[in-house]
């Protein structure tokens, strides 16, 4: 639905004629003819450049480029940035500040990005901050940790000790210090960056130059963000949504209303933006523009609103296209008075809307809760007799989305008065009615395109099928899997995915067993999320054979794996007690992009305490520690360990962490630290425990409670006095937590005035 987004300069910019033929050509002196120029990176390795003169006629590129204070570099032809913005000031002198930072935002990252984010913080010297990941820092890593420095001088050491280290630098990165340094108007180390690029070989983006039309245009250097416009233009290039916003909003600035809407008007058709760019296509046809606006966001068309009403204060009288670009604005910021004012003004000039406007106002009017003017609205365009299919269903659509079942069945009726109806409408109406649970319409419908000489398409079957197996009627929608299959509409195994999912999910696992099985048969290559799906089905109801065989049988497909079969795998063998193929899954899962999860950290570390294996056990918690990763059952697990083992001083150590850490939020966590203080004779810490737990509603299990009376006993409570407290806690739970309380806290007021003594 969407159109392609070309590429038109408008005439009225400063530059005209051929641009630069390499697009990472350095800035060289416009009068120079096209000359081969040589680079040195950093490395030591040359890179070769092309430039051409501009032609005859255009404004003088030496001038301009000397309003950016570059000079002639007599050793490569390049041009330098003379020192006019206080490049001594604060450029990398002084102590390193410690910023406070949002340790919420850090933490989000995961992995070691929040430890060297703090550790750049704490020391002055790069090299000595990174040291401990020096050797492992990837690309991502690289980026976020250039992203989250306030200081541009910092940034810039930090980027410089990155190439003198031997590491990575893309254009990823080089785009994030453009933006830094741009900021802070730093341009001469802009242009020394975009000079550095070439010498290197990366190669600019569209981002790339959309980052430098964004900084210098907020610098306020409006000519030199349109000569960076232009270099971009040369190339082939389309500004994205982000950048055209940018030039919007440029010409906004400085007045030029009229050039601002040229530009949005030529970029929405997919107009060439440029004269003469041999990469630029046709302009397309007025209608399409509606078809565009219809993927931008609210932030351009708040811009577009705004632009607008300046381009009325003006007196400048809007065309169609802008008229259809701020009617749809209006419409999906639900601006309902003043798209009707705007409906008026256009009725009075005698403009026609299209049909992407009309459908787009009925969806405003229906968001807006006016049903009544929607139908109204509708009934304006249907009458006339020009809707096509793809107008009903975009009607169709807007009430069936929104849950007005009826409104949308009478749209449809209405697009049966004038003609029959197509697939198109159908297939709205059926996802109409799933949307309003009219589950039995959804199949009656469906079953009656055969009727109406309607061929069903994939489109067809796919809703159909997702409906029905999202209502929790997988059998039907098996039904309809065969017909489609039949039909030859299968081309992959999505449909099969949805309908195994259904049946796993309602414990129906012989029929999920059973489509997996006629999917082989039919030849459809099942996928990584279905053997996920039954792996983890049969795991849950304790079926471990079977888990296992369509584990092995995952393997055998040579389906590559992802975190989150890896992490089922690793749920299967701690379930049954697979040590060697759960390490070797926990192996790939740790060198994946995303890591090993907490569960299945945790899961590794449940199999290492049945083995008593301390070491192993214990490196993975400390990870998850370091990490601020490890929750309640990481802590809950080392206890047990340690417990288990008799190395009651490491399993208090512990109880002590999650008390201060507050993790004790179930029974069967409060349960095992009371247990533990217990076993360990810390009667102090026995109490305070109990008393936390009656605080916080937690109910104690019977191993705690045999636990307890043996404490009490021990102290020198008679077995009969126990038996009273147990048969009380019984007949009411109530007074006898209080009972057991005011017995221990007694019991250990005893021994304490003895030990006193």
């Amino acid at each position: 639905m969407f159109v392609k987004l070309q590429l038109l300069y408008t005439t009225n910019l400063c530059f005209h004629g051929p641009i630069f033929a390499n697009p990472n050509a350095v800035l060289v002196s416009p009068q120079e003819k096209a000359e081969k120029v040589h680079h040195r990176s950093n490395n030591g390795n040359k890179g070769t450049s092309f430039v051409k003169r501009y032609s005859p006629g255009c404004v003088n590129q030496e001038t301009h480029l000397r309003k950016q204070g570059l000079e002639k570099n007599s050793n490569d032809g390049a041009f330098d940035k003379r020192k006019t913005d206080d490049e001594h000031s604060g450029g990398g002198g002084g102590s390193l500040k410690v910023h406070t930072r949002c340790s919420t935002k850090w933490a989000s990252y995961g992995g070691c990005i929040p430890d060297m984010l703090e550790a750049l913080d704490t020391f002055r010297d790069v090299g000595k901050a990174l040291r401990p990941w020096e050797e492992r820092i990837n690309n991502k890593e690289r980026s976020i940790i250039l992203k989250e420095q306030r200081r541009w001088d910092r940034a810039l050491e930090i980027f410089k000790w990155f190439k003198e280290n031997g590491h990575e630098l893309n254009v990823i990165h080089y785009n994030i210090m453009i933006r830094t340094l741009g900021k802070a108007r730093k341009w001469s180390r802009v242009e020394s960056l975009w000079n550095e690029m070439n010498a290197r070989g990366i190669a600019a983006t569209n981002s790339t130059y959309g980052t430098l039309i964004d900084v210098y245009s907020k610098g306020g250097l409006k000519e030199d963000a349109l000569f960076w416009l232009d270099r971009m233009l040369g190339q082939g290039m389309e500004p994205d949504e982000v950048t055209m916003v940018t030039v919007v909003q440029l010409y906004k600035k400085v007045g030029e209303f009229r050039k601002a809407e040229e530009f949005f008007k030529k970029w929405s058709l997919s107009k060439p933006l440029r004269p003469n760019n041999k990469n630029a296509v046709a302009a397309l046809e007025i209608e399409r523009v509606t078809n565009s606006n219809a993927s931008l966001s609210s932030h351009t068309y708040n811009a577009m609103i705004d632009t607008y009403g300046k381009m009325k204060e003006a007196c400048l009288e809007p065309d169609l296209v802008s008229y259809r670009t701020l009617l749809y604005a209006y419409s999906i910021r639900k601006m309902v008075h003043e798209a009707e004012e705007l409906i008026s003004e256009m009725d009075k000039r005698g403009l026609e809307m299209d049909k992407f406007i009309q459908s787009a106002l009925t969806r405003m009017y229906i968001e807006a809760g006016m049903l009544e003017r929607s139908m109204f609205w509708f009934q304006r365009f249907h009458l006339v007799g020009n809707m096509t299919s793809e107008c009903y269903a975009a009607n169709i659509d807007a009430y069936g989305e929104h849950g007005h079942t009826l409104e949308a069945e009478e749209v449809f009726v209405r697009s049966q008065e004038r003609k029959s109806p197509s697939v198109l409408e159908l297939n709205v109406m059926i996802k109409a009615y799933g949307i309003g649970k009219c589950y039995d319409k959804a199949c009656q419908l469906f079953d009656s395109m055969q009727r109406r000489g309607i061929v069903a398409d994939t489109c067809s079957y796919s809703s159909l099928i997702q409906i029905l197996v999202t209502a929790d009627k997988p059998h039907l929608a098996k039904s309809y899997l065969k017909k489609m299959q039949e039909a030859g509409l299968v081309k992959n195994c999505v449909q099969y995915s949805a309908v195994i999912s259904s049946f796993a999910k309602l414990g129906q696992l012989e029929m999920a067993d059973d489509t997996y099985k006629e999917m082989i048969r039919y030849g459809v290559r099942p996928d990584i999320i279905i053997y996920g799906v039954l792996i983890n089905a049969f795991a849950d109801v304790g079926r471990f054979k079977e888990a296992i065989a369509y584990a092995d049988e995952m393997k055998r497909t040579g389906l590559p794996g992802n975190t989150v079969m890896y992490n089922s795998l690793i749920k299967l063998y701690t379930k049954v007690g697979n040590l060697k193929q759960a390490e070797e899954t926990f192996k790939l899962l740790q060198s994946s992009e995303g890591g090993a999860a907490v569960y299945s950290c945790n899961c590794m570390i449940d199999l290492y305490a049945k083995q008593s294996m301390v070491d192993q056990a214990k490196g993975i918690f400390e990870t998850l520690k370091r990490n601020k990763a490890a929750n309640e059952f990481t802590f809950a697990r080392m206890l047990s360990l340690y417990k288990k083992l008799g190395r009651l001083d490491e399993a208090i150590e512990i109880a002590m962490q999650m008390r201060k850490l507050r993790l004790l939020k179930d029974p069967k966590s409060y349960n095992s630290v009371l247990d533990l203080f217990i076993i360990a004779g810390r009667a102090n810490d026995t109490i305070d425990t109990l008393n936390e737990m009656v605080r916080a509603a937690i109910k104690l299990d019977d191993c705690s409670f045999r636990s307890l009376a043996n404490l009490l006993v021990r102290y020198g409570m008679s077995r009969g006095s126990v038996g009273k407290l147990e048969v009380l806690m019984k007949k009411d739970p109530s007074h006898g937590i209080q009972a057991w309380t005011s017995a221990l806290s007694s019991v250990l007021e005893v021994d304490d005035d003895c030990d006193s003594e």
